[in-house]
């Protein structure tokens, strides 16, 4: 109850102050977190949350500065430390689907303007295995994006080369999201949109479906279904035209190592 009532408090005098406020309540939010009265100084290593506070589902969990706010970090948005950080104040918190509207949240955020780096993390995040991390990020993304089909189309090339290169990344984690996201982001578009992207496409499914991780290949494997679908749903519904000649080159030219 303490605690919920101190983040609805502490929501709404960020809410409600000027910019010098909410910039010092960024601050005094970073040095209350660290557990320590005196300002520190806080690296990507500084331990916030107790070990198994927020599981990540593989027998390890989130309890650094970097595993909870390298969105904000990666897009530059200081602010947005203070909104991710209230969010993950405690577990049953990341626990609750309806904790942005009980703390108002969504309001900080919608009325913040976007950095479009912000888009491809949150899209990428929306995916993340961890369900209490991913109907966090859904939360910030509803509560962030007001347009979503608009959003994606404008930034349809960040939010794909972001994929592309985490799909191959060093976490398990990221490369099952990536997976994930690709396979929603492709949906339902037309083949021109990620025409350039398509060969490539093919070439990391088909080597993340190696993985070491089973969970990263069965995404990997719904991956490479969703091409396969958009492929034959191309040639079911076009005539013999450009697109449909360069869409099955792609398809079936010999993969080059990505």
């Amino acid at each position: 109850m303490v605690q919920e009532t101190a983040s609805r408090g502490l929501t709404l005098v960020y809410e409600k102050g000027d910019e010098a406020l909410r910039t010092q309540l960024v601050e005094d939010l970073v040095s209350a977190f660290t557990g320590n009265q005196t300002r520190m100084n806080v690296d990507q290593d500084t331990e916030l949350f107790d070990a198994g506070a927020l599981p990540t589902g593989d027998g390890q969990s989130v309890t650094s500065y970097k595993d909870i706010v390298n969105v904000a970090s990666e897009v530059g948005g200081q602010t947005l430390i203070y909104k991710f950080m209230s969010l993950a104040s405690n577990a049953a918190t990341w626990s609750t689907c309806s904790a942005f509207g009980h703390f108002g949240l969504s309001n900080i955020i919608s009325n913040t303007e976007v950095d479009p780096k912000l888009y491809p993390k949150l899209y990428h995040y929306r995916f993340d295995p961890n369900p209490n991390f991913q109907r966090s990020m859904n939360n910030i993304w509803k509560a962030t994006v007001k347009e979503p089909t608009a959003i994606l189309n404008q930034h349809f090339d960040l939010i794909m080369e972001d994929l592309l290169e985490n799909i191959v990344g060093k976490e398990w984690r990221v490369r099952e999201a990536s997976c994930s996201a690709i396979s929603d982001l492709i949906q339902g578009r037309k083949y021109s949109q990620y025409e350039r992207y398509y060969s490539t496409l093919w070439v990391v499914s088909l080597k993340v479906i190696d993985d070491v991780k089973g969970s990263v290949r069965k995404a990997a494997l719904d991956l490479c279904m969703v091409l396969s679908k958009t492929l034959i749903r191309t040639l079911e519904n076009s005539s013999e035209n450009t697109s449909t000649k360069a869409m099955m080159g792609q398809a079936l030219e010999p993969p080059e190592y990505y």
